[in-house]
């Protein structure tokens, strides 16, 4: 058993014990799992994939548990090294040791670790993907593995065998239509793609805005799981929508009565959401995740929120040795930050003395000055944020 300082049976690492052929109970590892009753379980049979498909590899804690504080670490054990597939540590994913031939072809669903679902989606599947793979998860005190033995098919294996089912599929229908539908509409799903928008979505503060989501090829999402969480925040669901109602028992606080599904678009796979009254804590990273049975994929929306302020007023600050014109110009309650800036009647920009800018509860204030020597003329204070334009004028005038 490992201890808190490192110590132990050797000095190897994990990988190097697994490598020189010792098992995880052997490293030392088992008696810990035991200790907590936690374990982590696999397939008990080989994973069947098809060469340029998607596979699932399943792995979880049992009882369930959540495993966000944990590291979660896949890697070849049939391999010099024990090389990496994916690791996720303290919260993130790291992937700067992982297999070249693995980069960019795997992902785990970050929210369903909270359910102790480590399962390890591997996509585009490559003959070299065949072998055995383990799946190692470690707490401060805690640590276990399952293995998972991968057999991947040729697409030419694949085409000859579908084509026999394809032959055949008359009289199976007639013996068992319902898991032989069930079997094409899962093969059918796995070829599909959860997608948002490339750009960030502006919304402003206030109003009401639209995350787009949706799955393409369009499918319907009715009979599936579709879950908007913020993935920057912990615990941080904003909507469920599962077995073909709206679920908010965990919803977010903040969130209540503010999010809506148009549950007659997820027929035509759209499961966009509808964000009301949007707040400027609404800005931020969310996740809209859809799932079905053993098939899942997400995409990211990237929400940037803009609060519009109140009107810039202007104010005269009396007068300097020379007969200047001091102006203060000050605008309050924007998000994020504006510009601010003074022009002429010509509207020719002009330099700003002093600027000032503070933050509070309502958003930025903003606050520029200028001296104004020419007299009889317009001078305009514009505050402007992307496409959001204040703006005041003043006249001045010659002494009498």
């Amino acid at each position: 058993m490992n201890t808190a300082d490192g110590s132990g049976k050797n000095n190897m690492s994990l990988r190097e014990r697994v490598g020189a052929g010792q098992n995880l109970a052997e490293a030392g590892l088992k008696h810990e799992s035991r200790a907590e009753q936690y374990e982590v379980v696999g397939p008990k049979d080989a994973v069947f994939a098809v060469a340029g498909e998607d596979v699932i590899l399943l792995c979880s804690v049992k009882p369930n548990i959540s495993v966000v504080d944990m590291t979660v670490e896949w890697f070849r054990s049939d391999l010099k090294d024990s090389q990496l597939v994916h690791l996720f540590e303290d919260r993130v994913d790291k992937n700067t040791n992982q297999i070249q031939s693995y980069r960019g072809r795997t992902k785990l669903n970050h929210q369903e670790l909270q359910r102790g679902n480590a399962s390890l989606k591997l996509s585009s599947v490559r003959v070299s993907d065949e072998g055995l793979y383990k799946c190692f998860i470690q707490s401060e005190s805690w640590s276990d593995d399952a293995t998972v033995n991968v057999t991947v098919e040729g697409k030419r294996f694949s085409s000859w065998r579908t084509s026999v089912i394809l032959i055949s599929v008359a009289a199976v229908l007639s013996v068992i239509p319902g898991i032989l539908r069930g079997v094409f509409a899962r093969k059918n799903r796995e070829q599909y793609d959860v997608v948002g928008p490339t750009d960030p979505v502006f919304a402003v503060a206030g109003e009401d805005v639209i995350l787009p989501c949706s799955v393409k090829p369009s499918t319907s999402v009715v009979d599936m799981k579709v879950e908007w969480f913020r993935s920057d925040l912990k615990d941080s669901q904003v909507h469920l929508y599962e077995d073909h109602v709206d679920k908010y028992t965990d919803q977010s606080q903040s969130y209540r009565g503010r999010t809506k599904l148009n549950h007659q678009e997820l027929q035509s796979g759209d499961a966009s959401l509808k964000l009301s009254s949007v707040r400027v804590s609404d800005e931020g990273l969310y996740k809209c995740f859809i799932q079905y049975k053993s098939w899942f994929d997400d995409a990211t929306v990237n929400v940037k929120v803009e609060a519009v302020g109140r009107p810039p007023v202007i104010t005269v600050d009396g007068f300097d040795h020379s007969g200047g014109l001091h102006l203060q110009c000050e605008s309050e309650g924007w998000y994020p930050k504006p510009d601010l800036e003074w022009l002429n009647s010509e509207g020719v920009s002009l330099s700003s003395e002093t600027t000032e800018t503070h933050r509070n509860t309502d958003g930025f204030r903003v606050k520029h000055t200028i001296t104004v020597h020419h007299r009889d003329d317009k001078i305009h204070c514009r505050v402007k944020l992307r496409h959001h334009v204040l703006e005041t004028q003043i006249i001045t005038t010659s002494k009498c």
